[in-house]
């Protein structure tokens, strides 16, 4: 949090009195240093929405933006995300629609703990120790949402190409696998969810390689 403008006040020394004597008991000069407190929980909250946001536009060439939108696709609407540009934009779609809040940051760990982004759970706890440090995804993120994303973490640019083909025609070009995901997961013709996910896994049995058959069966759920 940016400090505030040290305020300077200045005292004279001593003063002279009428009868010609100095009255030291005046303080000497003196810089206030203004208090050190966190400030309220509102605006450490604040405070740790910008820190968020920013590491996670910073790494935008790596998709985690995009990354970050598939962790919290089932918790807004296709309407919603279409005004989604940044990642305050989405913290504060996710805000407004009662998911995150100063006394609710559940969300906020939980998409650190799923793109592996500890650093960043280390830089808020400076800022709010009370923050969760806890290791495991909240309930709030389904078993489908967590075992897709980690699936797609998984995939080779092979698979990728493989994804596309089945499901594009012709093919489309994707920014990242989260692109990918996310068009897959909103699009308005048999979107993939958690009820065709089995089937989906399925079809990329077609993929011919020594033991992928199984590993793909793994996946189902």
């Amino acid at each position: 949090m940016a400090d505030r403008e040290h305020e300077i006040s200045y005292q004279s020394t001593s003063k002279r009195r009428h009868d010609g004597r100095e009255d030291k008991d005046e303080p000497s000069p003196k810089k206030v240093v203004p208090s050190k407190s966190k400030g309220t929980a509102e605006e450490a909250y604040q405070v740790i929405i910008g820190q968020f946001s920013s590491w996670y536009d910073e790494r935008r060439k790596d998709g985690l933006f995009n990354k970050l939108k598939c962790v919290y696709s089932d918790l807004l609407d296709t309407a919603t995300f279409s005004n989604v540009k940044s990642t305050i934009d989405l913290l504060q779609a996710l805000h407004a629609s009662g998911n995150l809040s100063p006394q609710n940051l559940t969300l906020l760990n939980d998409a650190i703990i799923i793109t592996n982004q500890f650093g960043l759970r280390d830089l808020i706890r400076k800022e709010m120790a009370s923050f969760p440090d806890v290791k495991i995804v909240s309930s709030i993120l389904s078993s489908y949402r967590q075992t897709s994303i980690a699936f797609f973490s998984s995939l080779f640019d092979d698979d990728l190409k493989t994804i596309n083909g089945i499901y594009n025609n012709p093919n489309k070009s994707y920014s990242d696998r989260w692109d990918m995901l996310f068009d897959l997961e909103k699009r308005r013709y048999k979107p993939l969810n958690k009820d065709n996910w089995n089937e989906f896994v399925e079809n990329l049995n077609i993929i011919q390689r020594t033991g992928m058959l199984s590993y793909f069966e793994c996946w189902k759920m």
